[in-house]
């Protein structure tokens, strides 16, 4: 309102609660969203997180293994860790939020979360393209994709964010044996 903004900053409203996937109802609905390079401050559109990878645990296709550390297993890691939405979800959640002119952003760092993801972008984009350019952000295990998940991401004009997991210390070498432990 000042005016002194000095940096573009585009703000994204949220979807869900990244640490239990809690939906937030649907008040981003009743957003005018835009990317216009103009503007100093703009909401942009909705951040969705698909995993817990952000506070839980990322959602993976193989179960995590009894060797996890508990104090990680008390934040998740078990099972195929936390899933927050299903592909019909996300794809309502883009398509409302697109024809809004916004764009979602999805969190997705397990390979379910990922492929969740896609599929419901495949799923949105095949009943309406796409009038932005949507997003997958961190995408830490897109290596886990298969090659028909992976080609989603050319048919819908996407590029991976690659994310390496220093979230979790994952680049440190003294936690080579906690990551071996949970893999």
């Amino acid at each position: 309102a000042m005016g002194e903004l000095i940096v573009r900053t585009h703000i994204y409203i949220v979807y869900n609660d990244f640490c239990n996937g809690r939906d937030q109802g649907d008040e981003f609905l009743n957003h005018t969203y835009t990317q216009d390079p103009d503007l100093r401050l703009a909401v942009a559109g909705v951040k969705m997180f698909a995993d817990g990878g952000a506070c839980r645990a990322p959602a993976v296709s193989a179960e995590y293994l009894d060797t996890t550390p508990e104090s990680l297993k008390d934040r998740g890691w078990v099972g195929n860790g936390d899933l927050y939405v299903t592909p019909d979800e996300v794809a309502e959640v883009v398509a409302a939020v697109d024809a809004l002119g916004g764009v979602t952003v999805i969190h997705a760092i397990g390979d379910l979360a990922l492929a969740t993801a896609l599929e419901g972008l495949k799923t949105a984009n095949d009943r309406q393209a796409f009038a932005q350019q949507q997003r997958i952000d961190h995408n830490s295990l897109t290596a886990l994709l298969t090659s028909d998940q992976l080609s989603i991401y050319g048919e819908l004009d996407m590029v991976p964010v690659v994310f390496s997991t220093p979230w979790a210390g994952g680049c440190d070498p003294a936690n080579a044996e906690v990551w071996a432990s949970i893999f």
